[in-house]
């Protein structure tokens, strides 16, 4: 049986996948230092939020500052693609750790605030790898230590950074952070005067997804499940003649989604979205959904019909008004 999760009305935006600069000779330097210490940066294309809405749980700002922290856990270990937790003195490695990133290097540290370093005895020493996940508490690593899984509801905006390897030498530099899910914003419209009192208040509409993705820790190979969920997007919406933007939630990346519509006075309805660029052309690989914006509008005409739009949207558009066209009436 499906399991249904509640979504209060509140717009949760996304962040797009990370950019990040290239560093100079002279902050490499800086990576290093004498002491060995293990020093990060981390770099965020944060999403402003819609005027229109009154909150929501997403990093926001272009990169990390002491007034907009990134926090992430971070997993550090020796071994290509394997984090464990029972890293010991003296360099502590490896090692799952909660790191806040204010814009400047920040020391990867123990829970009990010992610095994690890089080994540097030896004619060779072993590199350091790391992978970071956001938000925090939210990851769970497995048994074998190769892979990590999380809970998708709705919500959470989920985000990996793939592994990065590093060394006394040649130090670990910036986490690219990525986007693992797509944002979809519901918005609804009656197509005629008509049309509301036909279907009567919108009770309920809900969006399926798979309930959860693995991520391989040494390729960043992203699995999502094959079990899926139905989201609740929207509750309790009267129609009107004018665009509402209703609902958002954060959903497995698909080419095409199905949505549950229950009215008062129609029933249930299922309704098949296929999502489509920006040129109108449909989409036939998930991996080109994942990190997007898509806007969902479904008009609702009299004749008991509803009808389906989707289009792709633009990160940095979302605090501008939609105007969209109707689809003819038949």
């Amino acid at each position: 049986m499906k399991m249904k999760r509640k979504l209060y009305l509140i717009i949760y935006v996304a962040v797009c996948a990370v950019v990040w600069a290239a560093c100079t000779d002279e902050r490499t330097e800086a990576y290093a230092g004498d002491d060995a210490c293990i020093r990060l940066g981390a770099s965020v294309v944060g999403i402003e939020s819609a005027t229109r809405v009154a909150s929501a749980s997403v990093y926001e700002g272009s990169s990390p500052s002491s007034d907009r922290p990134f926090e992430a856990d971070v997993c550090f270990s020796n071994t290509n693609g394997e984090y464990g937790t029972d890293g010991v003195e003296p360099t502590y490695v490896p090692c799952r750790t909660q790191m806040t990133f204010d814009g400047s290097l920040v020391y990867a540290k123990t829970s009990d605030g010992a610095n994690l370093k890089y080994a540097t005895t030896g004619d060779n020493p072993p590199s350091v790898y790391c992978v970071g996940f956001y938000p925090q508490d939210k990851w769970t690593i497995a048994v074998d230590k190769k892979s990590a899984t999380a809970a998708i509801d709705g919500s959470t905006d989920l985000m990996f950074a793939s592994q990065q390897t590093g060394s006394w030498s040649n130090p670990l530099k910036e986490l690219p952070f990525n986007h693992m899910l797509a944002w979809l914003k519901v918005c609804i419209c009656a197509t005629s005067q008509e049309a509301p009192a036909a279907w009567g208040e919108i009770q309920s509409i809900s969006i399926n997804s798979a309930d959860g993705l693995s991520v391989n820790l040494g390729t960043g190979t992203v699995t999502y499940n094959t079990s899926t969920s139905d989201i609740v997007a929207v509750e309790n919406k009267t129609l009107h003649t004018t665009m509402q933007e209703v609902g958002s939630v954060l959903c497995a990346p698909a080419t095409e989604y199905t949505l549950t519509i229950v009215t008062a006075n129609a029933g249930t309805r299922t309704k098949k979205l296929q999502l489509t660029d920006w040129e109108g052309n449909n989409i036939a690989k998930e991996e080109d959904v994942k990190g997007k914006l898509f806007i969902l509008s479904l008009y609702f005409n009299e004749f008991d019909v509803v009808e389906g739009v989707c289009t792709l949207n633009a990160w940095n558009n979302q605090d501008e008004d939609l105007y969209l066209d109707r689809p003819a009436t038949p």
